[in-house]
């Protein structure tokens, strides 16, 4: 029998929880497909299609699309369907983008 040491025991587990927070939502680096449930002033909620709910953080520098054209923030709203790629954070629930693709916006609540 392999005797299991205290350092093996260790190592094992930091190796199995030191997993990067992208492991969640591993497409986050070529972008997350969701529909904008709420916006606030730097961030707003998405819905992903497995039901979960993601924050979106947007600064500045997030590079905005609509369509693939250049756009801004005024055109994120509740109802649109988006792809964002950045950075994810507390363990998937947070993303911290880099650009936000508005794809549809005819799909906007009443």
């Amino acid at each position: 029998m392999k005797r299991i040491t205290l350092a093996t025991l260790l190592l094992t587990t930091l190796t199995l929880f030191s997993q990067p927070a992208h492991a969640k939502h591993p497409k986050a680096g070529r972008g997350i497909p969701g529909t904008v449930t709420e916006v606030a002033r730097n961030y707003f909620l998405m819905d992903l299609a497995n039901g979960e709910t993601v924050k979106v953080f947007v600064t500045a520098n997030t590079n905005i699309q609509l369509h693939g054209a250049p756009s801004d923030s005024s055109h994120v709203k509740p109802g649109v369907r988006v792809r964002v790629t950045g950075t994810t954070t507390d363990g998937g629930s947070t993303i911290e983008s880099y650009k936000v693709n508005i794809t549809a916006e005819n799909e906007a609540h009443g």
